[in-house]
């Protein structure tokens, strides 16, 4: 039997690769990545967008739990302070009635000086916001806010609050809210977003019984 020397192993082991060798793989290399990328660059450019309506999602969904869990008399509220920042707010006494055991007493938010037993503010990502219009939101058809609340009651069932009276949302010092909840007359409640940079929406849908799907 021929014995291959010692020296001739070694040799063939530290050979390199060939010019062939290294082409196949940086072709391989390049169809990935010319496959990959695109993909990965999307996946960025909606993870903003997403982030968003999951958290507006998460929000109203803590409301209507907070609702049913509390038993509240007066309700649970999402409200939309502006384009980018919105709260959940409770509008029930924290001791729950009034001197003399006499009702409840309804509860202001105040966003400048919130009381953090009551009310928990949220902000949009950078560059994400309420949908103001039908032109930020052609995929809801009729796309018109006229409501900044939505009120869940002690059994989950959502409402829209009045802008004005007893039964609207109370506010205090100098606290504003906006117009960015539509409801059209089928009883349904939507919430839009929109990337002002790049253009992307999503939007999140309230069922008269509380049931939320996003879009």
């Amino acid at each position: 039997m021929t014995r291959v020397p010692v020296h001739s192993k070694a040799k063939a082991r530290a050979r390199g690769f060939t010019l062939v060798e290294l082409l196949v793989v940086i072709g391989i290399i390049s169809i990935t990545a010319a496959v990959a990328v695109p993909n990965i660059a999307g996946y960025m450019r909606s993870s903003k967008i997403r982030g968003g309506q999951d958290s507006v999602a998460g929000a109203i969904q803590r409301a209507r739990n907070m609702a049913i869990m509390r038993n509240t008399q007066l309700g649970v509220s999402f409200v939309v302070q502006n384009n980018t920042r919105y709260w959940v707010h409770i509008e029930d006494t924290i001791a729950g009635v009034t001197a003399g055991d006499v009702g409840y007493t309804r509860q202001a938010a105040d966003f400048a000086s919130p009381n953090t037993l009551l009310s928990t503010g949220y902000e949009l990502p950078s560059g994400i916001e309420f949908a103001q219009n039908t032109t930020d939101c052609p995929e809801v058809a009729g796309f018109t806010p006229a409501n900044a609340a939505l009120r869940f009651d002690r059994f989950g069932l959502s409402s829209l609050p009045p802008a004005s009276g007893d039964t609207a949302v109370a506010l205090a010092g100098g606290s504003t809210i906006t117009n960015r909840i539509y409801a059209p007359a089928a009883g349904s409640r939507s919430v839009c977003l929109i990337d002002r940079t790049t253009g992307l929406r999503r939007w999140v849908l309230i069922a008269p019984g509380g049931r939320i799907t996003r879009g």
